[in-house]
């Protein structure tokens, strides 16, 4: 593992430190229960698209899809792809009737037409969901912290579930809104800054394109 700079450690600690001052100062908002579940239905599209992108376009879609794609191959895809269509399902038959009828979770809803029994089903399955979500976010986590300070883990998940329990309790729904369009920022201008830096460091135009994408077949004498 390459030794971690004083660069690096600096980086690290604004970036800690600011998603952490946006989520203290987006959990002012929160005055009730209906704040930090549903936003008091104040949230506007920034907010929500922000609380999506940040959940799913973030080191669950980056570190760890992109590691587990690296060790398994595209099964690794299913968490990305499942979101997509997830996503898709949500905006085009759940949004609307969920606002319409004041819910605050899909349970509750289905619920209201199908009966008790397709809420816990539903329950079951969503907490199912969230479950595997929230294991693709430690496994970037985790890869992080592994690469920036060596430590174990064990060590890693436990950091990394501690810091995310503590995010999410602080601000609900508006916390993980602002932070989400925030990080979502951030992730895209550092994703651009190290593209443009790999590319420089490799030589620039002539050296990408100096060896064939597809490389000649070999023919071994017989």
């Amino acid at each position: 593992m390459a030794p971690l700079t004083l660069g690096h450690g600096i980086g690290f600690a604004l970036t800690l430190a600011f998603m952490a001052g946006v989520g203290l100062v987006s959990g002012r908002n929160v005055k009730s229960s209906s704040d930090f579940s549903v936003g008091g239905r104040r949230a506007g599209p920034a907010i929500v698209a922000g609380t999506i992108m940040g959940t799913l376009v973030g080191g669950a879609s980056t570190v760890g899809t992109a590691q587990l794609a690296f060790q398994v191959g595209l099964s690794a895809w299913w968490f990305t792809l499942g979101a997509g269509l997830g996503c898709l399902a949500l905006a085009m038959f759940f949004a609307v009737p969920v606002r319409h009828r004041g819910a605050e979770t899909v349970s509750q809803i289905v619920s209201s037409e199908y009966g008790p029994l397709s809420k816990t089903l539903s329950g079951i399955s969503l907490s199912l969901g969230i479950f595997l979500n929230v294991v693709a976010q430690i496994l970037a986590g985790v890869a992080l912290l592994k690469s920036l300070f060596g430590i174990g883990p064990a060590a890693a998940a436990v950091a990394t579930a501690i810091c995310m329990g503590s995010f999410v309790l602080s601000g609900g729904i508006w916390g993980a809104g602002v932070s989400g369009t925030a990080k979502t920022i951030i992730l895209y201008v550092s994703v651009a800054m190290g593209g443009a830096i790999g590319y420089r460091l490799s030589g620039g135009p002539p050296k990408p394109t100096s060896k064939p994408f597809f490389p000649p077949r070999t023919t071994s004498p017989r």
